[in-house]
């Protein structure tokens, strides 16, 4: 994309405390009409979903044992581990390493629910999905609301920002 932004990867300016205010790139402009994608208080609100739907999937992840850090190889053991002989590996199918790996990418990718938001959109309920119960069936709402770490509304954006209805996106 080209602007004066381009190598800044942020298609939004945010004001002192962290809050978008703008959105950066005239690029947008040209392939997205309308004030769904050039106005700064829903980028915010889908920023503040995209956030939750996040925590969910990192809080199901927790709930198989799986932690996340920051520190390379990111998944361990036990919470607030570091340590690679605490590295997670028992990951039992491709699946379940997928969905932590999906949960790394879009950890990683701090614009995800301003761009190919449907594509995050998906990798996260289908994560959360696959995590609950090894199917994809429809029971991401129902996981959400199970996570005892999550108070009501997190949970309540983390279900309006993955689906309408409760189904995929």
């Amino acid at each position: 994309m080209t602007s004066t932004n381009s190598h800044s990867f942020s298609p939004v300016g945010r004001d002192g405390s962290g809050t978008i205010a703008t959105i950066r790139s005239t690029s947008c402009a040209q392939c997205h009409k309308g004030p769904a994608y050039l106005d700064a208080v829903r980028m915010a609100t889908r920023e503040t979903k995209f956030a939750a739907s996040l925590l969910a999937l990192q809080k199901v992840l927790e709930g198989r044992g799986i932690y996340y850090s920051e520190a390379s190889p990111y998944f361990f053991k036990s919470a607030g581990s570091t340590d690679a002989v605490n590295a997670f590996t028992a990951w039992g199918s491709a699946d379940t390493m997928g969905a932590a790996f999906n949960f790394s990418l879009l950890k990683h990718e701090p614009g995800a629910y301003a761009h190919n938001m449907l594509y995050s959109k998906r990798l996260i309920y289908d994560s959360i999905d696959y995590l609950d119960d090894g199917a994809l069936n429809d029971t991401v709402v129902a996981a959400i609301n199970a996570l005892p770490d999550l108070d009501m509304s997190l949970k309540g954006a983390a279900a309006a920002y993955l689906g309408p209805m409760g189904r995929r996106p």
